[in-house]
């Protein structure tokens, strides 16, 4: 098998990052609820331009890439001391929800808001690979790159799972559910925690 390669993504990487992520986010449950239809979906890149621009000038953006040199994984972490653009995201997601959705995607994101740790961790706000590559380790070397950056500087890992299928992925690497958001028709994100190792 080949091993994946991971590097850090540059400013003049932000475009592949969110095609990417939106490939890999295209079958989400919660991007889907956000973006039901194809044109909803198009129109939520606004959400991935705005995470990945914050999470760029946070040098918290790497990109995941196949032994043929295939970009096919990205993550946007945002380390200590940084966090996502509140109100570039706001805009984005006015913009992209659909108007009857809106309340609840709100009342979601301040869910996940008051999950945070209280002390310096790292936030794991997306990671995800193309369709076309997943199952090639791309999503996990991803995800043990910036784990090994916690562990060696002793801080904690947060992140919030917004597909059922990827929490046994995320405990095999050393997250814990903390706790469950359900809001009205949305589905479920699991918010977990990881610490240092």
């Amino acid at each position: 098998m080949s091993i994946p390669t991971v590097t850090a993504a540059s400013v003049a990487d932000q475009d592949r990052l969110v095609d990417t992520l939106m490939l890999a986010f295209s079958a989400d449950p919660f991007a889907r609820f956000m973006g039901p239809d194809a044109p909803r979906y198009r129109a939520s890149r606004g959400i991935f331009d705005a995470m990945a621009s914050a999470s760029l000038a946070a040098d918290g953006a790497w990109l995941g890439h196949t032994a043929e040199g295939f970009c096919g994984s990205a993550s946007l972490w945002f380390p200590p001391g940084t966090a996502p653009p509140d109100e570039a995201m706001l805009a984005a997601v006015v913009e992209a929800v659909p108007e009857d959705r809106l309340e609840n995607v709100g009342q979601v994101f301040e869910a996940m808001e008051s999950y945070h740790p209280h002390e310096p961790h790292w936030y794991l706000a997306l990671l995800g690979a193309d369709a076309h590559f997943q199952g090639q380790g791309l999503g996990a070397a991803l995800l043990k790159h910036t784990l090994r950056i916690c562990d060696e500087a002793g801080e904690v890992a947060y992140l919030e799972s917004s597909n059922p299928r990827n929490i046994s992925i995320y405990e095999r690497h050393g997250f814990e559910i903390t706790g469950e958001i359900r809001i009205g028709d949305c589905p479920v994100i699991t918010p977990m925690l990881r610490q240092a190792q």
